[in-house]
């Protein structure tokens, strides 16, 4: 091997820099990913500790109130609580999402950063969703927003990195860069 790249192994050849370039690739992805996972679950756990499901909100900085409370939901929907009772479809669909998402990232790791930071947001955000669709047959939530809807870190993850996916991609294709390569 030494000053060299390339290793028979099995009268095959193995380019050992490709094989590092596509770890690095995966790490890049995986490591952030999973600390997104890690904070989203121990948020949800902390959640489910300490209020009951569907009673009551809490309201830590009294300023907030107005705005945001912490409460505790079980939502077997998607986003914004919509097609409620479909958790089977949706393990299946997040599954095939998380599974692209990482072919995209590797096969395109070339691509405009803020796409790459979105594609990672996407898949921590996916994934710890998923995790509570598998453990518990649904998703908790617990920021209320006002206005809007009951979210998580996980929701509030996937809908940041598609805004960043989208606008990573126009940024992009608007520079010159993607103009006639096939991703």
């Amino acid at each position: 091997m030494g000053n060299g790249q390339v290793v028979r192994y099995n009268q095959g050849i193995v380019d050992t820099r490709r094989i590092l370039s596509l770890l690095l690739k995966i790490f890049s992805l995986l490591i952030p990913a999973a600390i997104i996972i890690l904070l989203d679950q121990y948020t949800k756990n902390l959640v489910r500790d300490v209020l009951p499901l569907n009673q009551g909100t809490l309201s830590p900085w009294p300023w907030l109130s107005p705005f945001i409370t912490i409460t505790h939901i079980a939502n077997t929907g998607v986003a914004f609580g919509s097609l409620q009772g479909m958790n089977e479809i949706f393990l299946v669909l997040v599954s095939a999402i998380a599974l692209a998402i990482v072919y995209f990232y590797v096969k395109a790791a070339h691509i405009h950063w803020m796409i790459r930071l979105g594609l990672i947001l996407l898949l921590g955000g996916n994934l710890g969703n998923l995790i509570d669709r598998v453990k518990l047959g649904y998703v908790t939530d617990f920021l209320a927003i006002r206005w809007f809807a009951v979210i998580n870190l996980a929701d509030a993850c996937i809908t940041t990195g598609v805004f960043l996916a989208v606008l990573g991609y126009w940024l992009y294709e608007r520079s010159g860069a993607g103009a006639g390569q096939a991703g």
